[in-house]
């Protein structure tokens, strides 16, 4: 018996002496991990990272959902079992590379902007699509992801170069576009031949989506970070309830891939080609640019670089080339390009600091790989309100815009307007590009070759007004008596700061020219009043030479005061009535 035993122990020495070599192993991968990812550096740990990713997981789930409805464009688009494929893998793919190549806690993968592109932009309103359309779409989107690989290193700097009137509309018209498309698989919004569009009629569908939008909106302000998702699925599990759509064929299955997407003879012309790369290159710079460097932001990531001490975000240049790469993958999968997913921030908001939770957010994407009959299964009108919700949040964003400025003004209501009209992105953005670049045209030669006289005129006829109002007040404290002093210095001290004032703030222009000289002839004229020095208030004025010819005070003031009023120029009455004009 003791021999058996001791056989039995025997047999089990190879675990024992494993478990220290595995835990030691195991401990080096996780100082590995740790030091690639600076995980303790920026004051994290695993467990806060692996939530993050969860959490990021179920703030973005909607959009498997709703990006493959707004493709399938009720039945007459693509296949929504393959482009859900599609938007996994490469969701899993790109997110993978900016985790590990920038080290940011920023989810990637295909966005609304470029999915809205693709399928009210390139792909014809007005027909079902076939094969040729499909390979035009997905080449000029493989075009796309290369333009964005070789410009990534400038992305940064050319978003900077773009005219803010275009940026900061270009997500406002995405909203109002969301909105719209939201309406029309509501069935609130229906094509007419005559009007374009006209209001539908009331159906069941409606009822559920317009109830739906109710509990979303209130869930969105309470920053339930899986709220849409919830909301999705009690819509669906209704429809499905009540028999309006089929209950899902099957819960799993092996997911199905289509054929690779791609062919550059059926590409459209080459003026067509490039617009629509420059409108996908576009959206997806700004998405890129404005979430990652917002994550940056909320997650204390961003840093003064040195030298020139501006603001910038490491890793920031990895996630451009990680959503360039994406974009090529989604292209041949048959996905639309990539970008940094918006709600990304909820992750930020859990924790997370590092790449690793955008790794473990994609791990978690992978896992619902199997069940995408399910995903399938739901209806449009389910996901409806999700694009109305979106259209509400980016219509905040158009505080951003100037419309006090018609230079500004009209290139931002061209982009934000043509975008729901005309449901061609590219063009509205073309046409605010269009329009910026044709009045800072105008605007510049009419400056100096036109304006130059009107401009000189205008800051005469304004300077003039200012020195006679100087002049009268300084003028009268050269005859005030000691009764007269004090109203006489306020109205000094009133022109100085107006002067002032209109500099600082911009509310006269034309006194920009000339503010420094009035203002220092009325700080002499205080400075001889402090010191008592009336016989120097005169001389200071004389020796102003942007004024000298705007002041006529007599001779006899350089000597002594005068004590006669000038009742020919001031009547002492406009002193006295408004002493502080």
């Amino acid at each position: 018996m003791s021999n058996q035993s001791g056989s039995i122990a025997s047999s089990y020495e190879p675990l024992r002496s494993m478990r220290p070599r595995n835990k030691s192993m195991r401990r080096a991968i996780m100082d590995a991990c740790d030091k690639y990812f600076a995980v303790s550096e920026r004051n994290s740990t695993f467990r806060t990272e692996i939530r993050a990713g969860f959490v990021n997981f179920l703030a973005n789930s909607y959009l498997l959902v709703v990006i493959p409805q707004i493709l399938d464009r009720n039945g007459n688009g693509l296949d929504k079992d393959n482009t859900s494929t599609a938007f996994l893998l490469t969701t899993c793919i790109s997110s993978i590379l900016v985790g590990i190549l920038s080290n940011l806690p920023v989810p990637a993968g295909p966005g609304l902007g470029g999915a809205t592109f693709v399928a009210y932009s390139i792909f014809d309103l007005s027909s079902t699509i076939d094969d040729d359309d499909k390979k035009d779409a997905f080449t000029t989107c493989l075009i796309a992801a290369f333009v964005m690989l070789v410009m990534s290193p400038i992305a940064c700097l050319l978003v900077s170069f773009c005219p803010k009137s275009v940026t900061s509309a270009i997500p406002v018209g995405l909203g109002l576009l969301f909105a719209m498309v939201g309406f029309m698989e509501m069935g609130l919004v229906i094509p007419d031949a005559d009007q374009g569009l006209r209001m539908g009629s009331f159906k069941t569908k409606l009822l559920f989506s317009s109830i739906g939008l109710i509990p979303m909106a209130y869930l969105h302000k309470r920053e339930v970070h899986c709220g849409m998702a919830l909301v999705i699925l009690a819509i669906a599990f209704c429809a499905w309830g009540a028999k309006i759509v089929d209950w899902p064929s099957s819960i799993v299955e092996v997911p199905s891939f289509s054929d690779v997407p791609i062919d550059f003879r059926a590409l459209a012309s080459v003026g067509d080609c490039i617009s629509r790369v420059l409108g996908l290159y576009l959206i997806a710079t700004f998405d890129i640019f404005g979430i990652a460097y917002g994550v940056g932001l909320a997650g204390g990531l961003v840093h003064k670089g040195k030298g020139d001490g501006s603001s910038q975000l490491p890793g920031l240049m990895f996630v451009f080339v990680s959503c360039g790469l994406g974009s090529a993958v989604a292209a041949l999968l048959g996905a639309t390009p990539v970008i940094a997913l918006g709600e990304s921030f909820a992750g930020v908001i859990a924790g997370g600091r590092t790449g690793l939770t955008a790794i473990v957010f994609a791990m978690f994407m992978l896992l619902t790989l199997p069940f995408l009959p399910l995903v399938s299964a739901v209806p449009d009108f389910a996901t409806s309100p999700v694009l109305v919700l979106l259209g509400v949040n980016l219509m905040s964003l158009l505080k951003n815009c100037d419309f006090e400025d018609t230079l500004h003004a009209l290139p931002s209501f061209l982009v934000i307007v043509l975008m729901p009209f005309t449901g061609s992105i590219d063009r509205a953005i073309l046409a605010g590009l269009a329009s910026h670049v044709l009045l800072i045209l105008v605007d510049y030669v009419v400056t100096k070759i036109v304006g130059s006289t009107a401009d000189s005129t205008a800051v005469e006829s304004d300077d003039n007004d200012t020195r006679k109002e100087l002049k009268i007040a300084a003028s009268y404290l050269c005859d005030a008596d000691d009764e007269d002093y004090g109203a006489a210095l306020r109205r000094v001290e009133s022109v100085v700061e107006r002067v002032r004032s209109s500099r600082e703030n911009g509310v006269k222009p034309s006194l920009r020219r000339t503010p420094s000289a009035l203002e220092r002839t009325g700080s002499q004229i205080l400075s001889s009043l402090e010191n008592s020095d009336l016989h120097a208030i005169p001389h200071s004025l004389s020796m102003t030479p942007k004024l000298r010819s705007g002041f006529s005070v007599p001779k006899d003031c350089h000597m002594i005061p005068s004590r006669r009023r000038f009742s020919e120029e001031i009547p002492s009455k406009d002193f006295e009535a408004d002493p502080t004009a």
